[in-house]
């Protein structure tokens, strides 16, 4: 016996899984483990530099930075369970020198760049970014000093945050209940608030809130069960990494590195996949790939325009803005009365006028049955054939394919007039 499904409950079904499978396969493609292991790699190098530097701004702004250093203290606690804690110690040591302040934080968020510039490179492929070719290197160290201007930004926030929470009872004495319940929400919300904040600081785009919120959501749960196997498999396997000896604590820090940033790269895949829903679905359309799923997402979207039969979807002189891809139905193209061409599931219209931007040379209605078409626009047109150069090329076949069509309409009456 099967649940009967709305229509909302279809359309939220295909959206997760168009947006899964995407993701999943754009992981795969731009090879994330691979920059999982140079993330992992360039953040254990920059971990010091960067706690280093966060305590060097601490000490020059505050008389007594001890609340805030156990509060960075708890946060790679947090982050890094197996890191051992010395280290913080010997940060906070190393800080206390007598080397120059300013000169000192200079070097060492340059020393942090590299990380910087690889989690870029990476999130600019989860997101499809185009490349706008070379650069000069000045541009991209200074869009890497600000990457770690605003990490660093980030990690004060978070330490703030942790001494507020831990002073909530002197803030709240008269209401017993709002302890309680923090201490159940906030280990639930940081996660997702802190891969948020990531998700903003090196996405190359500004995706809607709504899919920041999404990917955040997906790493922020796949996080939560990677603590939970780590933990398990240290408890249950303590000599785990014990054939490195002294470095084992080394070994175990890349390890978990490794896969957090796999899972915070994924958690970036499916934000770009929310992002791109639409384009995806017009993909799927235009090269006849459409799975069932989809189509019951296309008839929800925003781009769709329903057609009675018979209705004209634009006449002959009408600005063109757009390009149509066929849903459901038959669409009729025609000039002066005289039908050029019948258009079904997959078929597409109105490029011309779209790649052009000149006025319609030719109308489009619905058939006898109507049909359901769905709108892209330039912006929508340009990521698709950016992203798929055989759309592209099937277009311009396609295209071909009507010119001759065309002329071959208006050669035949010269032909057989010649004698």
């Amino acid at each position: 016996m099967t649940l009967p499904l709305t229509e909302p409950m279809r359309r939220a079904l295909a959206t997760i899984w168009i947006v899964l499978r995407t993701a999943v396969v754009s992981f795969l493609d731009n090879r994330a483990f691979a920059a999982a292991a140079t993330l992992s790699l360039y953040g254990f190098l920059a971990l010091m530099p960067l706690l280093l530097a966060v305590v060097l701004v601490v000490s020059a702004t505050l008389d007594s930075p001890q609340a805030l250093t156990g509060a960075l203290a708890n946060l790679t606690r947090e982050g890094l369970p197996n890191l051992n804690l010395a280290v913080v110690d010997e940060v906070q040591r190393l800080a206390q020198s007598k080397a120059p302040g300013w000169l000192a934080f200079i070097l060492l968020l340059w020393a942090v760049t590299p990380f910087a510039g690889a989690a870029r490179a990476a999130f600019e492929a989860a997101f499809h970014k185009p490349r706008r070719g070379r650069h000069f290197w000045l541009f991209d160290l200074g869009w890497d000093a600000l990457v770690v201007m605003l990490l660093l930004s980030l990690i004060l926030a978070l330490m703030v945050m942790q001494v507020y929470l831990g002073l909530r009872a002197e803030y709240f004495p008269h209401l017993p209940y709002i302890t309680p319940m923090l201490e159940w929400v906030i280990p639930l919300l940081m996660p997702v608030l802190v891969i948020g904040l990531l998700f903003l600081v090196f996405s190359p785009l500004r995706p809607r809130w709504s899919s920041l919120l999404i990917g955040s959501l997906a790493a922020a749960f796949l996080f939560n069960l990677l603590r939970w196997g780590f933990g398990a498999l240290l408890v249950y396997n303590p000599d785990y990494g014990y054939a490195f000896g002294s470095l084992k604590t080394i070994f175990l820090l890349l390890v978990w590195a490794y896969y957090s940033f796999a899972v915070l790269l994924f958690g970036a895949e499916v934000a770009a996949a929310v992002e791109r829903r639409e384009i995806l679905l017009i993909t799927a359309l235009i090269s006849h790939e459409t799975p069932p799923a989809a189509e019951h997402l296309v008839m929800g979207g925003r781009y769709l325009h329903r057609l009675d039969p018979g209705e004209h979807l634009f006449e002959v002189g009408d600005a063109g803005r757009e390009m149509y891809v066929v849903v459901r139905g038959e669409v009729i193209v025609g000039h002066g009365g005289k039908v050029l061409t019948r258009l079904h599931h997959g078929d597409f219209f109105g490029e011309m006028s779209l790649l052009r931007g000149t006025p319609r040379s030719t109308g489009a209605k619905a058939g006898g049955e109507g049909a359901d078409v769905v709108a892209v626009d330039s912006t929508n047109f340009e990521a698709i054939v950016r992203e798929n150069p055989a759309i592209f090329r099937r277009m311009l076949e396609e295209m071909a394919n009507r010119l001759q069509a065309t002329t071959e309409q208006t050669l035949s009456p010269i032909s057989r007039k010649t004698p």
